[in-house]
This record gives structure tokens, C-alpha cells and sequence, in this order.
């Protein structure tokens, strides 16, 4: 079976619904839509400084990817205190942005359940992966061709796997409105070179599932490799965790709603066309500007995470990812004294 055999028996398997994967052109749309985020942020103006609200946490910074288009007409102004009510009293911007460098601890945002996009924790930290470029797609590629990661399942719950040699062939040429996207936990405790990559960043090390068996463990870790184009839709992590979110490379945009947000407006279910797979490309491309539309008052977060940034997202937080440029990254999902009792 050659290359074009093996993906196109992959497509079908995942989702074996579609007559095409690649009907809607997205592809031809998805360029125009990428380069309007990167215009908002063209002027020094157009930077989205830290809300007042935050003024007593600590290591804030401008952060040039932030999206001034939330859905907050006047910011808070007194500071952020626990069992704040985020759709009576919604901050103006999030997440907030910091320097590892600058800040020592999380505490305080993850006491008040905040998401907060943290700078350079690879390079503070040391990754092996960004000092010699192990996580790069056409090294990986080259150094385990025959690995085989996970891309999805099929109906019945079947993983499926794909070999590093066609998926990054697959990322370099593919069309697919919304492409094969590696999800892959098995590769980080089989594969010593790509487990050294990383570390859990020391704000996520106290994490009360490290008492369990590594094998009584729901799974909680994931090695990403993105098409662009690919991506989640909105969700929130199962068991209550939290999660960290590294870019080693490429270029993500993420969407937030707090968590007392309805699941019935942040799926948005009824607002996809007919013609529109559920896919993260359609939600945010167009579901997204008919949720704000139509509820002008809920909190809605929007931004682009570059490489070397990691996202903390909350206990609760729903939050979908769309990859606006292809890339590697790694998540970790999480349980301290801070949603333990959730």
C-alpha cells in the first residue's frame, strides 16, 4: 500500500461521515483569515495591555498577541478576588501574559482559577528540544520514520496510527479542511530521545496523580504534531483538571470561555451550516463572531499563542485550539491542591 492508500484509509476510518475531506476549500479561505489576526496587532496601539482588575498579581506583560476584540465593553476595576463572578463582572482581557523570568510562582492565579500564558518557560527551563532542534518534524521524521503515532480513532474507539515519514510528508501537502492531527501520550514513555525533550514546567511539578501507578493513570500527557488548519473544538478537560500547554513550535489561536458559560452557547451547535463540518477550522473561521454576535455580554477570550509560550488553562475553563501554522508542542493535564476539591 503506498503513501496516498495508507492516509486515504486513515481518513476514511476517522471519519468515515465525510464524502470529502477537503468539500469546503477551506484551504483557500484559511490564508486571508490567519493574515487578518496578525493585521489587528500591526500597530503598537493595537496591543492589548493588562486589565486594572489585575493590578495586585504579579510578572504581567504587554503581550502582542492578545486579540482586542473581546466582548467586554468597559473593563473591571478593582482587582480579581476569589469566587468572582465572570458573567456579571467579566475582566476585559485574558489570559494574562508573563515572563518566566519574572515571575516565581503561580499561586495566585491558579487560586483564583485564571488562565495565564507564560513566556520562554523552554528556554528558562532548558528543554532539550529547543537547543538542538529534536522536536523539529523533518528530524523526527528522518530520525524515527517507522513510528508509528496516534491521530485519531474510528467508531468503534480504534486508535490510529501513522507513521512520522507520512505524516510529515501529510503536513507539507495537504489540502484537508480539517487535517489529521497526532495526539500521541505512547511516544513520550517509548521514545527516550523525545521523552528528554521536555520537563514539566516547575510552576505545574506538584501534581497529586504522581502518587498513582503510572499504569492506574487515566491518561494525562500528549506529544502534538499540527497541521495548520487542524485543531480542538471547545471543551473542557475531563476530571476537573487543569492543563499546561507548550508551543515548541508553530503558531496556535485559542479561544477561552469561563466556566459558568453555558455549554449550550459555547458549542454553538445550531449556528453551524448544514454544509459545515463540526470541525475547530468552521468554529473558528465562523461560529465564533455569531456566538459574540448574538451574546454580546458573555466573556469570550480570543488570542494566538506563539512558540515558547505555554498556556495554563484552568480547572473548568471551556477552550478549543485551532493551529494557525503547522507545529510541535506537548500538554499535560493535572491535579494540585488547587481543584483537588473539585
Amino acid at each position: 500500500m503506498g503513501y496516498t492508500s495508507r492516509i486515504e484509509k486513515l481518513r476514511t476510518e476517522h471519519r468515515p461521515y465525510l464524502d470529502s475531506w477537503n468539500g469546503e476549500q477551506i484551504y483557500k479561505r484559511f490564508a486571508s483569515y490567519r493574515d487578518s489576526l496578525s493585521l489587528r496587532h500591526a500597530k503598537p496601539e493595537d496591543i492589548l495591555r493588562p486589565d486594572p482588575a489585575f493590578s495586585n498579581l504579579p510578572g504581567q506583560v504587554p503581550n502582542p498577541s492578545m486579540d482586542a476584540t473581546s466582548n467586554v465593553k468597559e473593563p473591571l476595576q478593582t482587582p480579581i478576588s476569589p469566587g468572582h463572578d465572570y458573567l456579571k463582572h467579566p475582566p476585559r482581557c485574558l489570559p494574562l501574559c508573563v515572563d518566566r523570568s519574572k515571575l516565581e510562582s503561580l499561586d495566585d492565579y491558579k487560586a483564583l482559577n485564571l488562565p495565564v500564558l507564560i513566556r520562554n518557560i523552554p528556554q528558562h527551563e532548558d528543554w532539550d528540544c529547543c537547543k538542538n532542534s529534536s522536536w523539529d518534524l523533518s528530524s523526527l521524521s528522518s530520525s524515527f520514520p517507522k513510528a508509528k503515532l496516534k491521530c485519531g480513532e474510528d467508531d468503534s474507539g480504534e486508535v490510529l496510527r501513522v507513521s512520522l515519514k507520512d505524516f510529515n510528508r501529510y503536513v507539507n501537502s495537504n489540502l484537508d479542511d480539517s487535517p489529521l492531527y497526532i495526539f500521541d501520550s505512547r511516544i513520550l514513555e517509548q521514545n527516550s530521545t523525545i521523552r528528554s525533550g521536555y520537563s514539566p514546567p516547575s510552576y505545574f511539578s506538584s501534581d497529586l496523580w504522581s502518587n498513582l501507578k503510572e499504569s492506574k493513570r487515566p491518561p494525562y500527557k500528549w506529544f502534538l504534531i499540527a497541521p495548520e488548519r487542524s485543531g480542538t473544538t471547545i471543551h473542557t478537560d475531563p476530571l476537573e483538571t487543569s492543563a499546561w500547554n507548550t508551543v515548541v513550535t508553530g503558531k496556535k489561536r485559542w479561544v477561552l470561555f469561563p466556566p459558568n458559560v453555558k455549554k449550550e452557547i459555547v458549542k454553538a451547535k445550531d449556528l453551524f451550516l448544514k454544509s459545515q463540518d463540526d470541525e475547530a477550522a468552521n468554529y473558528f473561521m465562523s461560529v465564533l463572531r455569531k456566538i459574540r454576535s448574538l451574546h454580546p455580554k458573555i466573556p469570550c477570550y480570543e488570542f494566538t499563542q506563539n512558540a515558547g509560550e505555554t498556556l495554563y488553562v484552568p480547572s473548568g475553563w471551556w477552550h478549543g485550539v485551532l493551529n494557525l501554522e503547522g507545529g510541535v508542542g506537548v500538554t499535560m493535564n493535572f491535579c494540585d491542591e488547587f481543584n483537588f476539591d473539585k
